[in-house]
Formats: C-alpha cells, structure tokens, sequence
C-alpha cells in the first residue's frame, strides 16, 4: 500500500504540473485525472477520439447541443475558456480534454459541430491537440 501511495503522489505532482500549464487552478481540480462540478477531464495521456467523443457526449447528455460551442486548441485552455470565451470557472458547464493527434481533435471537433455545437472551423495547427466545448451563456464569447 505504501508503494500505491507513492506513486499517487507523484502522479498528483505531476498533475498538479499539467493543469498549471494549461492555466488550470488547483481549486478546480481535486483529483489528478477528473476535475469535479463545473470543469472535466484533464488526462496526462492523450485520449483516443472515441474516447474523448464518448466524455463529451456524456457530460452534455442533457443540454442540447445547439447550446454548446466546440473548439480546438494549441495551448492555454484556460486562457481560451475563461478569457476568451469568458465562460465562468467556477459555474459554467465547460470540459476539456488532450487528443492524441490533431486529426483526432479535429475529427472530435467535426463530429459535435455536425450534431449541431457551435464552433469557429477547425484548427490546422498540428500543435493543437487541446479539444474543449463549454454551454453557452449570455454571458460567454459566443
């Protein structure tokens, strides 16, 4: 147990270290791979399409996608969520999750856009592997 332990605590680290980097607050996040409330899945592993597809589809089961805007990005989520969009931290329904390649977040992207998410076209920018879609407010940018 002691060694399970261990390696909690270095993964905690380590997400500690990847949420800071993608401009994500500790309050956000008490567990090192799910945040709770209003935030999502932040992975230290690049998620597989399906997979990301399947988290997103579950988080938004019961707002109507009309509602959401989905996006793709390099760096700085929470520059891009709470900036940029202005959508709340603390209240907004927002996730985010890493892809494995930009072709699968552009491809998870164009999946939700195709059921009826809002969003800019998708990003060519190979470096961007950051898939995010938040609920539209009259508060959020758009």
């Amino acid at each position: 147990m002691q060694g399970f332990s261990r390696n909690v605590s270095v993964l905690e680290r380590a997400a500690s270290r990847e949420r800071a980097a993608v401009g994500v607050s500790e309050r956000c996040a008490p567990h090192p791979f799910v945040f709770v409330g209003p935030a999502d899945i932040i992975s230290l592993v690049p998620k597989a399409r399906g997979e990301i597809i399947a988290a997103f589809a579950s988080y938004f089961e019961k707002i109507d996608y009309g509602h959401c805007y989905i996006g793709v990005v390099a760096s700085n989520i929470g520059q891009r969520l709470f900036t940029d969009h202005r959508v709340s931290e603390n209240d907004g329904a927002w996730i985010f999750s890493t892809a494995s390649s930009n072709r699968e977040a552009t491809e998870v992207e164009d999946h939700f856009r195709a059921l009826g998410m809002d969003g800019a076209p998708s990003c060519a920018d190979d470096s961007a592997l950051i898939v995010y879609a938040y609920a539209k407010t009259r508060r959020t940018n758009p």
